[in-house]
């Protein structure tokens, strides 16, 4: 699987092509942007699930139904809600957990 880094050189590359060819027929920038957020997605994707299982409430608080991802305690949706700030109010969880531990 290739990294961002390689994906974004390819794109870059395959546009700049795009941008001094004459044929008209060339779609290689299209085609590394697509995979870029093919990429993207699913990296966002895996991200969601790991913030959902590890955000800092008990498993008895998250529903997980038909694909659903929603924590009871916190009334967060974590496939809905923007990523920024999904991780923002992880961070706000987890602080306020810190806080609460026995010193």
């Amino acid at each position: 699987m290739e990294g961002v880094a390689e994906l974004k050189n390819r794109l870059y590359a395959a546009l700049k092509h795009e941008k001094s060819c004459t044929c008209g027929e060339c779609s290689g920038g299209l085609n590394a942007v697509d995979a870029l957020v093919r990429r993207i997605e699913r990296l966002e994707g895996t991200l969601r699930i790991e913030l959902f299982v590890h955000h800092g409430h008990t498993y008895e608080a998250l529903y997980s139904d038909d694909g659903e991802m929603q924590c009871n305690a916190c009334l967060v949706d974590f496939k809905r809600m923007p990523i920024e700030e999904l991780t923002a109010h992880v961070r706000r969880v987890r602080l306020a957990r810190l806080m609460e531990a026995p010193k």
